[in-house]
């Protein structure tokens, strides 16, 4: 059994785990005064959109995950 917070495989491919991710990164972003605070989590917001983007990519060219077939 993983850890509590350990990544698993199929959350690898959840395009939709990583988008929520960085939809909350730049939540807190928004509430953040300090510059270098803000702009670290809306860098950690793109890093989690291109996570998504990957997982999507992942599950389009799986042979299990693929919706086409």
């Amino acid at each position: 059994m993983p850890k509590s917070g350990a990544m698993t495989r199929p959350r690898l491919m959840d395009a939709s785990y990583w988008h929520e991710r960085a939809r909350e990164a730049r939540a807190r972003a928004g509430d953040m005064r300090d510059p270098s605070a803000r702009r670290t989590l809306l860098d950690m917001a793109q890093n989690y959109e291109q996570l998504a983007e990957q997982a999507e990519a992942r599950r389009n060219t799986h042979p299990l995950m693929r919706r086409d077939q």
